[in-house]
């Protein structure tokens, strides 16, 4: 690609020239992120700024720069465009202004500057996280809940890392709490945490539990991994057969086919059968052939295509390309 050989030719660049001429290079790339250059090779020109100048001297001048940047970025009519532009540089900035350890405080004072950003507040929980300042971590995450509850993945984050602290702070009943909240709301239907909450009861105290969650579940959460956990394969059929398509029959074909080979059967044999309503090409003929071999692997399934393919030989007999595709069965 022309972008990568372009940025491998600046870096051979800069470890040849003279210290003058890096000065000179540095204020060429600070000076062409202002849209004169292709926006694809804006990416790099950053990487370079933010890595390859990393002489003591850039310090302020990179500061500097990143403050315009963000200055730049906050001044865009796009609420999505400055949020992402505001959030990018301005971690960008707190990352090189924490290279000082005696910067704590301003890394803290440009926080605030920044406060309804996301990503200066994540930065912010984390340096709380950082230095066990747990209480505090807390307080933000839970006014971040509040700030960002339009955007589910931002919301599910905070929760799983008050779910953490609580966890380092081995306060178990506030920790078994925001697990049930991230299973049954936030992360609804995670397979993992649903394991994890799993381990904090006893065999008896969870058959209760679980179908509490199984009630509560909203209806978008997978609830059929959840019974493929728990082995209760009885349920697990019922979803496979209540459910569009052969896209879920053939996910769980595997564990269901042993035990229930009729229902299987019968619900391949209903969904082939809409397939076959319609008038297709041969290579939607070759589908719904092999889908027909599919079943001919299930205990009884030889005799339901036998009858399936004699049904559909009288019904579309002047298919051509589907009768062809029969006769390779």
């Amino acid at each position: 690609m022309l972008a990568d050989r372009i940025y491998q030719l600046w870096i051979e660049l800069l470890s040849k020239v003279t210290a003058q001429d890096k000065e000179k290079m540095f204020v060429w790339f600070t000076t062409h992120l202002d849209g004169s250059t292709i926006d694809y090779l804006e990416e790099y020109i950053e990487q370079i700024i933010i890595e390859d100048f990393k002489e003591s001297k850039y310090r302020r001048d990179k500061l500097t720069f990143i403050e315009q940047m963000i200055e730049k970025s906050d001044g865009k009519d796009s609420d999505w465009s400055r949020s992402y532009g505001v959030g990018k540089w301005a971690l960008r900035y707190l990352e090189l202004l924490s290279e000082d350890v005696k910067s704590e405080q301003k890394c803290i004072d440009f926080c605030k500057k920044y406060w309804k950003n996301s990503s200066v507040r994540r930065y912010y929980i984390d340096f709380c996280m950082r230095k066990k300042d747990y209480e505090n971590a807390i307080r933000v995450l839970d006014e971040s809940i509040l700030l960002d509850r339009d955007y589910r993945g931002l919301v599910s984050e905070y929760s799983e890392k008050k779910k953490e602290i609580y966890l380092q702070q081995g306060k178990k009943e506030d920790y078994i709490n925001q697990l049930w909240k991230l299973v049954l709301e936030y992360e609804a239907g995670n397979l993992d945490l649903y394991k994890e909450l799993k381990k904090q009861y006893t065999a008896e105290e969870w058959i209760v539990q679980r179908e509490a969650i199984f009630r509560q579940l909203p209806k978008y959460a997978h609830i059929e991994y959840l019974y493929k956990e728990e082995k209760l394969y009885d349920r697990l059929l019922e979803f496979v057969l209540k459910s569009n398509g052969l896209y879920v029959l053939q996910e769980y074909e595997s564990i269901l086919k042993k035990d229930y080979p009729e229902q299987l059967l019968i619900k391949y044999e209903t969904e082939v059968n809409k397939m076959a309503a319609y008038t297709s090409d041969r290579k939607n003929y070759k589908q719904l052939v092999s889908l027909l071999r599919r079943m001919q692997k299930i205990k009884g399934g030889s005799k339901i295509v036998e009858g399936i393919s004699e049904q559909w030989r009288m019904k579309y007999r002047n298919r051509r390309a589907m009768m062809d595709e029969l006769s390779k069965l």
